[in-house]
């Protein structure tokens, strides 16, 4: 099986279990029908999630998938840019938009298992921009910075 239908079938079997690390409710309300506290109203999203489970996520009122796509080290393990680009959009035509990323995910963290030391580094940021410059509009996007002084 290649990696990426594993992603796929892995993804598509988490969403209908509905599982997810946010779907505790720790970082979200259960019910997205329930108004989010800073907003005092329900909040209907501006994005699809093509009926996989959702969660608000928060006390941002956004209504998320509960399963959120990681880009981290595996992403940037991914051999070809193709292959990563046509994972990311079939996570967005089968409504996974909530995508995680961060300017220090690269594909020198984590190296699998049997896998050569690459050769040119691959951002994770740098690698979603491709998709992202036609698709913007339908990702929720969250990332991380290490410095911890706000300016």
């Amino acid at each position: 099986m290649k990696r990426r239908d594993f992603i796929r079938n892995v993804g598509m079997v988490a969403a209908l279990a509905g599982v997810s690390p946010i779907g505790s409710g720790l970082l979200a309300a259960e019910e997205p029908a329930l108004a989010a506290p800073c907003l005092g109203k329900k909040k209907k999203s501006r994005y699809d999630a093509k009926g996989l489970p959702t969660v608000v996520l928060g006390k941002t009122g956004e209504v998320v998938p509960k399963m959120v796509l990681g880009l981290g080290s595996r992403f940037c393990h991914i051999d070809t840019d193709e292959e990563a680009w046509e994972m990311l959009n079939f996570a967005l035509d089968n409504g996974l938009y909530y995508w995680d990323t961060a300017h220090a995910y690269d594909n020198s963290l984590a190296l699998p298992k049997g896998k050569p030391k690459p050769t040119v580094k691959v951002y994770s940021e740098v690698r979603i921009a491709e998709v992202l410059k036609t698709r913007r509009k339908e990702v929720y996007l969250s990332t991380k910075v290490s410095a911890r002084n706000p300016d």
